[in-house]
């Protein structure tokens, strides 16, 4: 009868399954094993090196070796179970891969496990990596690569095949078990239920108006060699006359001497006090990751894009969340589960996670020709060769997209940085000041200035393609820049912002800063601004007196948790500030003070000559006022402050 063969089957099914008990156990031990220790040998990478691990307590990076190795074991027990059904069902016909097709999990872990390490080695000791090699290398790392596998499956299938009740293996149970218990309790213990990002800002979002937003800015621009700020050379012919009708600052600085921390500050309206984010490496977490200005375009219906660079201008190695569509050419869909669980309470370990598995899915993707990692848009670039033909691809790939947004009539929020004026090194498109010249020097300033005349034809040819497509008109264009050349921040920086139809147009003489542009946005939409944005709307009356706080980050002024250990903690010093930020500068009015932070000490002073209102002696703090000031801020921001400063 049927039932008596579905009987027989069961049981036969039944008995293998007992059988196979022994291996299965065994194999799930293994495979638990690897990858924890592909997740702590990742973790020692991240801990050992400048991350955004650096100023985290011993507990905190614990927990995040702990959470993320659990969720990695998940992942791969589910490929596992993929695999039980497939042996299942194969068994009979293929014995042979009765017990190899179990290790295939454990192996794949150990493999990849390798590669990295191998990876590490060779850069490391040879300056040679998987993401920089040719073709021929590329073959070979792929064989190596199969070799190890290979031989890691034999190997661990010939072990799991005489699996006895040894002191070994009960070890490896016990193990595994320890791991995966600790690891549940503790995900649960910092899981957060709600989400952050629904609301992230506690006020009404829906804006009043919906033009177009682009926020341009160009690396290292003074505003000291652009024509439109009174420059001798005519450097900015378009922006010139473009700014007749724009609102235009005189005495605008940046908040940040690193590029990272600087469209951070931009983006967020915050201080990188207040964000932790200066320099690449470091990352947005908990509220920050939610609250920034690209959240607001988002829920008002805006199509939204960042066009950078990778690493250094990477929303995504940022910790932007729900922030853009589409990063350095790559769409972002995948961002939203990301920042689901990041905003139940595992936003470190999510922000690891994708960081591992984004080296070992780059390299494995190398070495078997799936996707090179030589494409322009996600290659780290050499400064020095950037020309503007570079810039100018980045322009037309923006066209591309906005053709597509605009026959959709879907509002556009773009935020893109140009590198032609980085330096050291210039290769401007057009010679007109460096014309017959060769440049064997470092910032050779008639290079240089071509760069910005490049960079002024490529704001017209924004503004062309605008008008052209009849947007001009409902575009509020931002045009600014993220610090001084040789990343200073006592340098006066453009800032350009062009209203839809003309509005706002004059000059603002009191001093403004990067943190200013994302409320002036929200403003001008009718956005309410939040209370956590620490700038101000420009299209307001200003203080003229506020203080404009910047940190360093070049060579010495940042300083190592090692270097902090070894000096002298005593009472007047400040024991060891959140970020490592070492030196702060502080800009009142016309003056400007640089402060080492862990010496407690004035490093220096000065006095912008020509700045275009300034204020009397009566209106600005006095030194000591500065310094309390100072203290309070960082007070504020979680600094540890000694008594007396």
């Amino acid at each position: 009868m049927w039932y008596e063969n579905i009987a027989r089957i069961l049981t036969e099914k039944n008995l293998y399954i007992q059988d196979q008990k022994p291996y299965w156990k065994r194999s799930i031990a293994q495979t638990i094993l690897a990858a924890y220790c592909y997740v702590f040998m990742e973790w020692l990478f991240q801990i050992t090196k400048p991350s955004f691990m650096d100023d985290m307590q011993l507990w905190a990076k614990v927990k995040i070796l702990l959470i993320s190795g659990l969720f990695v074991t998940l992942l791969i027990m589910i490929f596992w179970f993929v695999l039980f059904l497939l042996q299942m069902t194969i068994s009979k016909r293929f014995p042979l891969w009765h017990h190899l097709i179990f290790q295939i999990p454990a192996a794949s872990i150990w493999s990849c496990l390798f590669l990295i390490l191998i990876d590490n080695f060779t850069y490391t000791v040879l300056k040679i990596g998987i993401l920089s090699v040719g073709t021929l290398c590329r073959v070979l790392y792929a064989v190596i690569f199969l070799t190890v596998f290979l031989y890691l499956l034999k190997r661990l299938s010939v072990s799991n095949r005489s699996v006895a009740k040894d002191k070994t293996d009960k070890i490896c149970k016990f193990t595994a078990g320890i791991l995966v218990i600790i690891s549940f309790v503790m995900a649960g213990f910092v899981y957060r239920s709600g989400s952050l990002e629904n609301d992230p800002t506690g006020i009404g979002m829906q804006a009043s108006r919906r033009p177009n937003v682009i926020l341009l800015s160009t690396d290292g621009l003074n505003a000291s060699h652009m024509s439109v700020y009174g420059y001798e050379r005519d450097t900015t012919p378009f922006i010139t006359e473009l700014a007749k009708n724009s609102l235009i600052s005189r005495n605008h600085f940046t908040n940040s001497s690193a590029t990272t921390g600087s469209i951070t500050s931009v983006l967020t309206g915050k201080n990188p006090l207040t964000t932790h984010v200066l320099k690449p490496a470091q990352a947005l977490m908990g509220l920050n990751m939610y609250q920034h200005l690209p959240w607001f375009m988002k829920v008002n219906g805006y199509q939204t894009i960042s066009i950078g660079i990778p690493y250094y201008v990477d929303v995504n190695v940022i910790n932007f969340k729900n922030a853009f569509d589409e990063v350095n050419q790559r769409n972002n869909t995948s961002e939203k589960l990301i920042s689901n669980f990041s905003s139940s309470g595992y936003d470190n370990e999510m922000y690891f996670l994708v960081t591992i598995f984004e080296r070992i899915n780059d390299r494995l993707r190398q070495i078997f020709f799936i996707k090179s990692q030589q494409s322009k848009n996600l290659k780290i670039p050499n400064f020095n060769q950037l020309t503007g033909s570079a810039d100018d691809e980045q322009l037309d790939y923006l066209f591309h997209r906005m053709d597509e947004i605009f026959r959709m009539k879907q509002p556009l929020f773009v935020q893109i940085h140009l590198l032609g004026t980085h330096g050291e090194v210039f290769n401007p498109s057009d010679r007109v000041f460096s014309k017959d010249l060769s440049q064997n020097e470092e910032w050779m300033t008639d290079f240089y200035d071509d760069a910005i005349l490049n960079f002024d034809h490529q704001t017209e040819k924004i503004v062309e393609y605008l008008k052209e497509n009849g947007e001009f008109d409902n575009t509020l264009l931002v045009i600014y820049s993220d610090h001084g050349q040789h990343w200073t921040i006592t340098d006066k920086l453009p800032l350009i912002i062009h209203f839809p139809e003309d509005a706002y147009q004059g000059i603002l003489t009191a001093n403004t800063q990067n943190v200013d542009i994302a409320p002036t946005i929200l403003d001008y939409m009718q956005i309410p601004i939040p209370s956590w944005m620490e700038g101000n709307s420009l299209i307001q009356p200003l203080d003229p007196v506020r203080l404009i706080v910047a940190p360093l980050h070049k060579g010495d002024e940042l300083v190592s948790e090692k270097e902090l250990e070894q000096q002298n903690q005593n009472s007047t010093k400040i024991d060891k500030p959140n970020d490592l930020f070492r030196l702060l500068t502080i800009i009142q009015c016309q003056n400007w003070y640089l402060f080492d932070l862990n010496e407690q000490k004035l490093v220096k002073e000065g006095v912008f000559e020509d700045h275009s209102c300034p204020c009397s002696d009566e209106e600005m703090d006095s030194l000591l006022d500065i310094e309390k000031k100072l203290g309070k801020m960082l007070t504020l921001h979680g600094y540890p402050v000694p008594a007396g400063w």
